[in-house]
């Protein structure tokens, strides 16, 4: 996996209503605003947001990111049940995701990858982190993180803080033991 912020990207913002929001064939990042949208990143590696409201995000071909960073409070999402509630924001249904970003507030989000190659990254707060079958890239940033790693050859790394790290084969900033 590459650096994602290393590429050149177009970005859409869009209105404060319910939209149908839709990427080109490259990288692109397609951000929502207030409404129920339904985001199709289509080709490209993108970067993907609803922001407020009830949305549905489509990753479609390349590696794609749903991206909460901007989310008031924590983030529960799931790749496996294609399911991420933010509480101030809505419940979004989420397909053809890889990675996941987390909130950048202090309160903590739940992160959970879907058996695949996936990147996480929970930013800011006590996160909890957790891998499955691939081999992942899991980040916790600031705060007190759990990350586990779950079956695959995973790299992990807590950030700052006091970070625990399970089953996380190449690991880095993680101090305590679970």
């Amino acid at each position: 996996m590459g650096n994602r912020h290393d590429r050149r990207r177009r970005r859409y913002l869009w209105e404060p209503y319910a939209d149908t929001l839709t990427g080109g064939p490259t990288d692109d990042e397609v951000f929502g605003q207030a409404g129920n949208d339904k985001i199709d990143g289509r080709g490209g590696d993108d970067v993907l947001s609803g922001s407020k409201g009830d949305d549905l995000i489509v990753g479609g071909v390349g590696e794609d990111t749903a991206y909460y960073w901007s989310a008031p409070l924590g983030v529960t999402a799931s790749l496996a049940t294609g399911r991420a509630v933010a509480p101030a924001w809505g419940t979004d249904r989420l397909s053809g995701i890889e990675d996941l970003d987390g909130s950048n507030s202090d309160y903590a989000d739940r992160l959970t990858e879907d058996g695949g190659t996936n990147w996480i990254r929970g930013f800011s707060g006590p996160d909890v982190i957790s891998g499955g079958g691939g081999p992942d890239i899991l980040e916790g940033g600031k705060g007190n993180d759990k990350l586990d790693g779950g079956r695959g050859t995973d790299n992990g790394d807590g950030g700052s803080g006091k970070d625990a790290c399970r089953r996380i084969e190449r690991k880095r900033h993680c101090e305590l033991k679970r």
